[in-house]
């Protein structure tokens, strides 16, 4: 059975996660067979510290555990919150951060970079303006800030061109939910066709 992969990476706040709930319930409606894989951030054990890079390495394989089992689970669509394309950008954002994690990250970047054969078959990249990013957080937090958040978005902006996969970038700032879940799932829907030819 060909599982159809779809990532979803992008700016904190974008709604990622609320589209990823609300395209799985209508593909699933609609008959489909779908698999889900969180998002690793809220699941790093309490004993690795979550900001350092310890914490973004157990984050990145336990993503790719996630992805080797699910792939062979019997579904039509596997969607991952934050995969493999995903890491290789966050790396080089805590690169950027913590410049003296440059021989860790390096590292990271090129082994994630070298597993093409689990790339996913197609990426969403959600974008969203720094202001309504801190605004759907509620404010400003110890790490994330408006400052954080514009530097996401310019490293992001210039990651874009480099994705090795087809991709489908989505400024969420002023779109509702309901209309981000449209965009995506006819675009999902578009693929299984595809795959289907």
């Amino acid at each position: 059975m060909n599982i159809v992969t779809v990532e979803f990476t992008g700016t904190p706040e974008a709604g990622k996660t609320d589209c990823i709930t609300n395209v799985k319930n209508v593909l699933t409606e609609a008959g489909y067979a779908v698999d889900y894989i969180q998002e690793s951030a809220e699941l790093v054990p309490k004993e690795i510290p979550k900001g350092d890079f310890d914490g973004h390495l157990w984050m990145r394989l336990h993503s790719l555990e996630n992805i080797l089992v699910k792939r062979h689970n019997e579904c039509d669509i596997l969607l991952i919150d934050r995969g493999i394309i995903d890491g290789i950008f966050y790396t080089y954002f805590v690169l950027s951060k913590n410049p003296e994690n440059e021989k860790e990250c390096a590292s990271l970047i090129r082994f994630l970079s070298e597993l093409t054969f689990y790339n996913p078959d197609f990426l969403f990249v959600f974008t969203c303006d720094a202001e309504v990013s801190i605004e759907r957080r509620g404010g400003e937090g110890r790490i994330v800030t408006l400052d954080y958040i514009e530097q996401y978005n310019t490293m992001l902006s210039n990651f874009i061109p480099t994705i090795p996969v087809p991709y489908k970038v989505i400024d969420t700032s002023n779109l509702s939910k309901e209309e981000v879940c449209n965009l995506v799932t006819k675009e999902i829907k578009n693929l299984l066709k595809k795959e289907v030819s």
